[in-house]
C-alpha cells in the first residue's frame, strides 16, 4: 500500500520500508503498475521513467522524514513507549489537527474534536519535527518530551 501511495503521488517522494529489499520490492511493483499504464496508452514511457525517478528509496524512517512536509504511514508500527507521539511529530501536527477538526465540523461529536494539547501546539506553531518542536523538542539528541 505504501508503494502505491508513493506511485500515485508521483512527486518528490521518499519510500520508506522496513528494509532495502522491501523498498526495492515496492519500486518493482510501482514499475509494473506504471508499465501497465504505458501499455494502455494512459502515459508515455518517458512519463513513467520521470515518475519513477522522483521516488527515493530510504529504509531509515528518521532520514526519510527529514525535510518532508507530509508523511503517510500505511502500516501500523510497534508502539514506541519512549516516544509515543513520534509519528504525529514526523508527519506534522497540523495534518492530524486539521483532519480531526474537519471530522468534528461535520459530525459535531465531541469525541471527534481535536485534543486540546494538539490544538495548543498547532496554534503556537509547534508543528513537530519540521519546526523543531511538537510533542518533542528536536534541538536535543535524543529529542526530549515537551510536557505542557
Amino acid at each position: 500500500m505504501g508503494a502505491q501511495i508513493a506511485m500515485q503521488s508521483a512527486l518528490h517522494i521518499t519510500l520508506h520500508d522496513l528494509s532495502p529489499a522491501l523498498c526495492e520490492k515496492g519500486m518493482a511493483g510501482n514499475r509494473k503498475q506504471l508499465e501497465r499504464r504505458v501499455g494502455k496508452g494512459q502515459m508515455t514511457k518517458e512519463q513513467m521513467e520521470a515518475a519513477l525517478t522522483r521516488v527515493r528509496l530510504e529504509p531509515d524512517l528518521e532520514r526519510a522524514a527529514r525535510d518532508t512536509d507530509f508523511v503517510i504511514e500505511a502500516i501500523v508500527e510497534r508502539l514506541d513507549l519512549k516516544r509515543p507521539f513520534k509519528l504525529g511529530d514526523l508527519s506534522g501536527l497540523a495534518i492530524g489537527y486539521n483532519a480531526r477538526l474537519e471530522v468534528f465540523s461535520r459530525t459535531g461529536n465531541e469525541k471527534d474534536r481535536p485534543p486540546r494539547e494538539l490544538e495548543r501546539r498547532v496554534k503556537r506553531g509547534d508543528l513537530g519535527r519540521k519546526t523543531g518542536r511538537g510533542f518533542y523538542d528536536y534541538s536535543t539528541d535524543p529529542p526530549t518530551p515537551i510536557l505542557d
